[in-house]
């Protein structure tokens, strides 16, 4: 977590026992804000479960500015509800639980996730999408409501009576519910609230089973994080992770529990920056892929590689000093002009970290406490893999102890590949570090356990590759100038040299690059609902390109 981005950040060695060794745990520690020896489970006697929250979250905000949007190039509109909070919420009123459907995760995944939960009623804000899910009615015979959040055709009323489905519009339902009132049923701390498929990356989606204590408990400890620094209902956050993400659920509660606002996307990552300008979040929810773009962009297009950190700049002269302060101002600008603070989970690794890990494969990090999964629904084999008998929960990240006792994350287990000839590469840092390039929008970094070197297929910035080729390929389009030998020689250069100073010895160097001028997309299923890389299914498509960059190359390498 990024937080007073106005102060100075403590180095790393001066922080000390951020954690505390457990007497008689055989080496597991507890985060040093909990000293005694329960973990969390809350921090306000009147917010217990996540139903708790939102009514604590009224009373905080005076019954303030909640959720908002804004319509193409307007000012945000606050309201006092959206159709996700009234549906999650009313949910919640009955202890009924949430099974979110990603627009990703594709119609196989979405049938399996309907018919292993054994869902009856699906909300849908579109009628394309109820038309989908009545045109699947036989493979999801358990299916009987459909609720519409915009308009129903007559053509949707005819198929719905015909596959037997009730289907309603969603204000519909609202006024029924204004004219009667329903007696609340409300949930325990212990009972379930959602059950969270994940992405499916690599076989079916497993349903993991979250509590209301658990996203409580994960809130809390954040909010206890934060200290002096903690959320107020004068704080507002701008939201672009998708609201069925675990990740945007823990920090939307820590939001409600103070009673804070939130702001929502326009759907487009690219215009991203401009919803930020019109909302002027004070804090959000970080992708750390992002951060590294922002950052990168904000150097290329100022035309040097100044450094962030102004405390630690040598400069010249005073025109280099305000030139930095001109570009921090800027990209401050950019993002609101009022961000105070920024959560991420992640954090760039060091070289030595690294080096340690490849010659002793590190331990992998286990968790333990009330804000833990109870297992994933309805498959005990899975669950069996990631709980153990004495409640730890197998992350499946690759992690070490620091001398000071902060928790450094090296990399995800699955994500660590073994080169022909012995050597162990993490491709996700790897991909991290290339990213940076101002040449790349996005990457897919390749290895192959029979093979001595790594390849990658690239998705080109266009911006910066015409910037700087335009006038060679004056008459040639972006499709012939993206697989020009002189293109890809100017990103691979671009590659090495970020690797070298990124510390990459030579087998961790991409050797050979495949360029493809189109953007791989979510809708496409390449990545996940959190732009995570869907490693098989970028291996799978581009199969043939990557056995071509292999047999081209082999000899040489």
């Amino acid at each position: 977590m990024i937080s007073d981005l106005t102060t100075e950040v403590k180095p790393l060695e001066k922080i000390q026992e951020e954690s505390i060794e457990i007497p008689n745990s055989g080496g597991a520690r507890k985060s040093k804000l909990v000293p005694h020896a329960d973990t969390i489970q809350f921090l306000c006697e009147d917010a217990k479960t996540l139903w708790e929250v939102i009514q604590r979250g009224l009373g905080q905000s005076d019954n303030g500015p909640c959720l908002g949007w804004r319509h193409l190039a307007s000012d945000y509109f606050w309201i006092t509800y959206s159709q996700w909070l009234i549906a999650e919420y009313g949910c919640w009123s009955q202890s009924a639980i949430i099974v979110p459907l990603y627009d990703t995760m594709g119609p196989s995944a979405c049938t399996f996730i309907m018919n292993q939960a054994e869902i009856e009623l699906v909300i849908c804000d579109e009628e394309n999408k109820v038309k989908r899910l009545i045109e699947k009615r036989k493979e999801t015979p358990k299916l009987k409501i459909i609720l519409c959040v915009k308009s129903i055709s007559q053509e949707l009323e005819d198929l719905a009576n015909e596959a037997n489905i009730k289907l309603h519009l969603f204000s519909d339902v609202e006024k029924l519910g204004e004219l009667h009132s329903v007696q609340t049923l409300l949930p325990k701390a212990s009972d379930l609230s959602i059950i969270c498929y994940t992405s499916g990356t690599t076989g079916e989606p497993k349903g993991a089973m979250v509590t209301h204590g658990n996203i409580v408990s994960a809130a809390s400890v954040m909010k206890l994080v934060m200290g002096k620094s903690s959320l107020t209902k004068e704080d507002r956050m701008i939201s672009y992770l998708p609201l069925a993400h675990m990740f945007e659920q823990k920090v939307q509660t820590m939001a409600f529990l103070e009673g804070c606002s939130i702001g929502f996307f326009g759907g487009d990552f690219k215009l991203l920056e401009d919803d930020m300008r019109a909302l002027q979040p004070t804090f959000f929810p970080a992708v750390p892929r992002l951060l590294n773009k922002w950052c990168e962009k904000a150097r290329s297009l100022c035309g040097s590689k100044v450094n962030i950190d102004l405390n630690s700049i040598n400069f010249k002269t005073k025109e280099e000093l305000v030139s930095a302060h001109h570009m921090l101002e800027s990209f401050k600008e950019s993002l609101g002009g009022r961000v105070r603070m920024i959560i991420t989970a992640a954090a760039p690794l060091s070289k030595d970290v690294f080096e340690f890990y490849t010659k002793c494969l590190g331990y992998e990090v286990c968790i333990k406490g009330h804000n833990v999964l109870k297992g994933y629904f309805k498959n005990p084999e899975k669950t069996a893999e990631a709980l153990d008998d004495e409640g730890w929960f197998h992350s499946g990240d690759i992690g070490m102890w620091l001398p000071n006792g902060t928790l450094k994350l090296i990399d995800r287990k699955k994500n660590i590949m073994k080169l022909s000839q012995g050597e162990y590469v993490a491709l996700d840092r790897i991909e991290t570090v290339y990213s940076a390039s101002p040449y790349i929008s996005q990457i897919y970094v390749h290895g192959d356990s029979l093979k001595s070197f790594l390849v990658a297929v690239v998705i080109p910035s266009k911006e910066f590759v015409l910037l700087r080729c335009k006038e060679i390929f004056e008459n040639k389009t972006w499709n012939e100038i993206c697989g020009t030998p002189m293109v890809k020689q100017l990103i691979l250069e671009d590659m090495q040299r970020l690797g070298t100073a990124a510390g990459l010895n030579s087998f961790e160097q991409v050797k050979v690059i495949h360029t493809q001028p189109e953007a791989m997309t979510l809708e496409g299923g390449f990545l996940t609902a959190t732009q995570k890389t869907k490693r098989e299914t970028w291996c799978k498509y581009f199969a043939e390109e990557i056995k071509a960059m292999y047999e081209c190359n082999e000899e040489i390498f």
